[in-house]
Formats: structure tokens, C-alpha cells, sequence
């Protein structure tokens, strides 16, 4: 059990034990109602939300409940400890330590909390990461252009070396550490920091939690109510942002979030915010993931349907390479417009009319194309997987060939007027 209460007493352990146990309802409640369960796994839901009802019911509310243990421990110093030989010698942190633990009440909720905890671990063992699983899209399943599709994904800058790449190693934690990722989706696809290159994961027993919200997670050496993973090693993984647990328990990070409904209140989150198919760092969801448990399966690469992306195309293909999986491409342009939407938004056509001109100026390419071989089969297949096999519109297909068939003559040329051998002519490539 992963979950416990800080060994000093903390008020806002009180409030979080409060908004776990609703927004455990929410996700209890949404299982019961939209997923399709065995009779067994229903049965246990019931209990569990009864379980989860009682606690709430006995406690009428957090400023009544910490009241009561405050005045309680008040009274057990007044009654109890003043004048009393056997605490007067008590060093400071031991006599602390029993007068915040003689609250009835605060021992009370603690045993109660321990019950709610194990049932949060039992359901997200047996019904919430088989339900991961049963969700996300197969790496093996070929995703046609707009088809639906749902990936765990890891965003980031430069290689992301995650284990399975050859020579990887830990770098933020040596004890223990985890992976923060998104569920990605044909209605969804905000990643962090705006980026456009991830690697797919697989949904396994590594999956620890899901938020529709960036849920600010750490490893600390502090357990509390808001722990969510234990390493087992005086390091915990924690999430969640004080000052928002009890917001409507939205920012709460529970184990035993559903993929359907992360997937359902992203999109809530995003239209609220007027960020339809977001691709802001402030609309992603939030899945963590035990690193040591991790499986790279393939790499993702989203593109908008009007650019001339070479750079993250290429640490697309270097990693796919790299990791030995599917590379996965999607164009959000075809996603826009099965919403209704207009097919590139109004900076993504602004973005790619100034590709289009720094690309047709041959003064660009001289520091850009230094590799004439490696370039040439990065253009043609740019050409090939994104332009052509993600369906870019006819107009811009059409002028992104004529830059690409340039391009493709200076990779010959490398900008020389004069070409002596016949062998090293521009040509119009077959793209092949």
C-alpha cells in the first residue's frame, strides 16, 4: 500500500483523504455506468463504492473533522500532558509526536484511510490496468490516415533514451524512477511542451496512474496521502497540487482512473478552455508510469498537415531505428476536420508558407544539407510517409513536391554551378 499518512500530522493529508474518496466515487460510479464489465468485477465496484460512501458519511466535513482532532489533541496536552512526569523529560520531536497522535478521531480516520487505499490497489490491479490494456490501440493494427487510434505516449526533446535503447542509462533518479506520458488520441493529441515526436508505450502492469491534467509528479522521501507508487527504498512517487485537491477532485491522481473517461475529460477540459485538438503543453493529460516496467513499442510522430518538419522527422526515424518499432504517423489536419474544424489552424498556415520560402532559398541550404546521401532518403521519405501516405492536401502536395524535386537537385549539386559528370545531373527523383 503506497498510501499513508505523513508521521507529523498535516492538515492537508486530511483534505486529501476527503477528495481521493469523491473522486474515487466519479471513477467508481463511471465504471459501473459505461464500462462493460464481469458480473464479479461489478459486485466488487458496488462494495467498494459502498466501502468508499461510509467513510464520507462518517465524516461530515474536512473544517469539522480537523476541528475535532485539533480539540481533541488540545485536550489530551491540557489533561494529559501538563504537569505529567512522564512527559516532562520527553524530548521535543517524541512529546510533538504523541501529542499530534492522541486525537481518537485522527487514529480513527488513519485505519479507516488504510481501507479506502487497499481498495483503490485492488481495483486498479484487477480492473484498471486490464482495462488499459483492453484499450489502447495494438502497435500491430495498421492506422490508416484518420482512423481512430489511442497511444501512451512519451514526449520530448532530442533522442529519448528510455530503457530498451541500446546504452541507456538513468538519469534523473538512481533508486528508482518514473516516466510521465499522455493518452493520445484521434479527438486529443496535446503533448508537452507543444512537441511533435514520442514514443509509444505499452500499456502493461508499468501504468500507475492517469490525470486529465498535468498532476506536478515527483519522487520524494516523504510518503503521504498522496502517494502514489512506493520503491521501496525510502523513495516515493507523489502527484498532485496542493491548493487543487479538493477542486471539484479533478486534480486529484487516483490509480483507478478509467482510459475512456481520462480520455472523455481531457476533451471536456480542452473545449472549456477553447483549445479543440490542442497541441499546448497546459491541455495534456497525465499518465505515469513504474520505468522499471516500461516497454517502447514504437515512436509517434504527428504532423499538421501543411509543414515541412525535416527535424523531428528525422528523430522520428533515428529512434525508430534506434528501439527497432513501427514508426506511427498521424496528420492532425484530417482530425480537425472530422470535428468540423478547419483543416490547419491560422499559425500552422502561416508556418508553412514561411517553410515553403526559407526551402525554396537555396542560401538556406548550404549549413542544413551536409549529408547529400542521408538527405536525399530523408526527403523522399518525408515525401512518401508524411506528405503523400498522411493524405496532405492536393494544393500543398503539389508545392511541396516542387520544393522537395529542388531540394532533391541541390543534394546532387550541393549548390555547384558547374556539374562535370553527367552521373551527378539534377533529375526529378521517382521518390522511391
Amino acid at each position: 500500500m503506497s498510501r499513508k499518512f505523513k508521521e507529523e500530522y498535516d492538515y492537508s493529508d486530511v483534505c486529501d483523504v476527503f477528495a481521493l474518496a469523491k473522486c474515487m466515487l466519479r471513477q467508481i460510479d463511471y465504471y459501473l455506468e459505461n464500462e462493460n464489465l464481469s458480473e464479479i468485477n461489478e459486485q466488487f465496484l458496488e462494495k467498494s463504492k459502498s466501502a468508499v460512501e461510509t467513510l464520507l458519511e462518517k465524516y461530515p466535513s474536512v473544517s469539522s473533522t480537523t476541528r475535532k482532532i485539533s480539540q481533541e489533541q488540545l485536550d489530551f496536552a491540557v489533561n494529559g500532558m501538563m504537569g505529567n512526569a512522564e512527559y516532562e523529560n520527553m524530548p521535543k520531536e517524541e512529546y510533538k509526536k504523541v501529542y499530534e497522535n492522541s486525537s481518537e478521531t485522527l487514529k480513527e480516520l488513519k485505519r479507516d484511510f488504510e481501507k479506502i487505499s487497499q481498495i483503490e490497489d485492488s481495483i486498479h490491479e484487477l480492473i484498471t490496468v486490464p482495462l488499459w490494456k483492453r484499450t489502447v490501440t495494438s502497435i500491430d493494427e495498421d492506422i490508416k490516415p484518420g482512423d481512430k487510434f489511442a497511444y501512451i505516449v512519451h514526449s520530448g526533446t532530442g533522442i529519448i533514451c528510455l530503457p530498451g535503447l541500446p546504452g541507456y542509462k538513468k538519469t534523473r533518479n538512481q533508486d528508482g524512477d518514473y516516466i510521465s506520458a499522455s493518452l493520445l488520441t484521434n479527438e486529443q493529441m496535446a503533448m508537452f511542451r507543444g512537441s511533435k515526436v514520442g514514443l509509444i508505450l505499452k500499456a502493461n502492469d508499468a501504468i500507475i496512474s492517469g490525470t486529465i491534467a498535468d498532476s506536478g509528479t515527483i519522487i520524494t522521501p516523504i510518503q503521504s496521502v498522496r502517494t502514489i507508487f512506493d520503491f521501496q527504498n525510502g523513495k516515493y512517487i507523489q502527484a498532485g497540487f496542493p491548493g487543487n485537491i479538493d477542486h471539484e477532485g479533478y486534480e486529484i491522481t487516483t490509480k483507478i482512473q478509467s482510459p475512456n473517461q481520462l480520455i472523455e475529460e481531457t476533451i471536456k477540459r480542452q473545449k472549456s478552455r477553447g483549445n479543440i485538438l490542442s497541441n499546448k503543453s497546459e491541455d495534456v493529460n497525465e499518465v505515469v508510469l513504474d520505468e522499471s516496467k516500461v516497454e517502447v513499442i514504437g515512436v509517434f510522430f504527428k504532423t499538421n498537415g501543411c509543414e515541412i518538419n525535416f527535424m523531428d522527422f528525422e528523430r522520428a526515424v533515428i529512434m525508430q531505428e534506434a528501439y527497432n518499432v513501427p514508426l506511427k504517423i498521424v496528420n492532425s489536419a484530417l482530425y480537425r476536420q472530422q470535428m468540423g474544424l478547419s483543416r490547419y489552424g491560422a499559425e500552422d498556415y502561416e508556418g508553412y508558407v514561411k517553410d515553403v520560402e526559407f526551402w525554396s532559398n537555396s542560401e538556406n541550404l548550404k549549413e542544413l544539407l551536409k549529408n547529400p546521401e542521408d538527405d536525399r532518403k530523408l526527403i523522399k521519405r518525408y515525401f512518401n510517409e508524411v506528405v503523400v501516405g498522411q493524405n496532405y492536401e492536393r494544393a500543398i502536395k503539389e508545392k511541396l513536391e516542387d520544393v522537395f524535386t529542388r531540394l532533391i537537385e541541390y543534394t546532387y549539386t550541393c549548390g555547384k554551378k558547374d556539374v562535370p559528370d553527367e552521373s551527378e545531373q539534377p533529375r526529378v527523383p521517382d521518390w522511391e
